[in-house]
């Protein structure tokens, strides 16, 4: 079976007519693509607009902070309140300790006295 010229005519007609079909869907694809990054590109240069004001503008940032010494100081300090709590916990535990000893010396020196051992 030979393929007649108009029959090729037709099969290339066919594949070039495919061809144009997803070049125009690859087109309308990037044109989406293109819009869309234009939009996303708006909104980063509005953001970076914005933050750029407010670091110009704003006074109080984390930077310069004009409590920053007060806050220095709160966290000393909280830090020192919590080394004296901790120490007091130990002195307490020392102190309990010490006292149930001599308790338990007590207790074995009136045994003794009482069955004179």
């Amino acid at each position: 079976m030979t393929m007649t010229k108009t029959d090729k005519a037709e099969i290339k007609e066919m594949f070039q007519e495919g061809i144009h079909n997803l070049r125009e869907l690859f087109e309308e694809k990037l044109d989406r693509i293109e819009s869309q990054t234009t939009l996303t590109n708006g909104r980063v240069t509005k953001h970076d607009t914005q933050i750029i004001k407010l670091e110009r503008d704003v006074e109080h940032t984390i930077i310069s902070c004009p409590q920053d010494n007060r806050i220095s100081a709160m966290w000393e300090d909280r830090i020192v309140k919590k080394g004296v709590q901790g120490w007091k916990i130990v002195a307490l535990s020392m102190a309990v300790s010490i006292v149930s000893v001599i308790a338990t010396v007590v207790a074995v020196f009136e045994f003794i006295l009482k069955y004179k051992i």
